[in-house]
């Protein structure tokens, strides 16, 4: 393809990408194992090259229908993997086309992963009753009072490193 797209190829191409976020919120209905890790690292290339080549309103309307479409097929699904692939996707392709160099982008996707998790910890809770934080603290084997001192700096961490094994 060219440098950029034209309309008609842009909206083709939103759709396309659409479809590609539709079978992976039906693939994890079935619950296949690994079918999640594998979405969240192939899926969000998709967006990215939709924010590459397409003008930023073609991006937002994929995001809204992607969204949109896959929150019918399954709202669990949707907000906890599609969301987070699509505004990964979308983060770094603005990233890559603002020619930003490596460190920037970096943390522009650690920032974004960083509020995809508080806001995924959020639903959770909302959800199932689960809280993540306490759990974590659990797991950590921290006290409440530091690991709520030290939380952002933990969650950050883990985003920091995350982004640098994935894009």
């Amino acid at each position: 393809m060219g440098k950029n797209l034209n309309k008609t190829k842009s909206l083709v191409f939103c759709g396309l990408i659409t479809a590609v976020h539709i079978i992976a919120t039906i693939l994890l209905r079935y619950q296949i194992v690994g079918i999640d890790l594998a979405i969240l690292f192939f899926v969000p290339f998709f967006s990215c090259y939709l924010a590459l080549k397409a003008d930023f309103r073609y991006t937002l309307i994929f995001s809204l229908a992607s969204l949109l479409v896959c929150s019918i097929i399954d709202f669990s699904s949707a907000i906890l993997y599609i969301l987070p692939t699509i505004s990964v996707g979308i983060t770094y392709g603005i990233c890559v086309k603002g020619k930003l160099d490596g460190t920037s982008i970096i943390y522009a996707l650690t920032i974004v992963e960083f509020g995809l998790f508080f806001l995924s910890s959020f639903i959770i809770k909302e959800i199932s009753g689960t809280d993540i934080i306490s759990t974590l603290s659990n797991v950590l084997n921290v006290g409440n009072r530091s690991f709520s001192n030290n939380n952002v700096i933990l969650y950050g961490g883990l985003e920091y490193g995350d982004r640098l094994v994935t894009p």
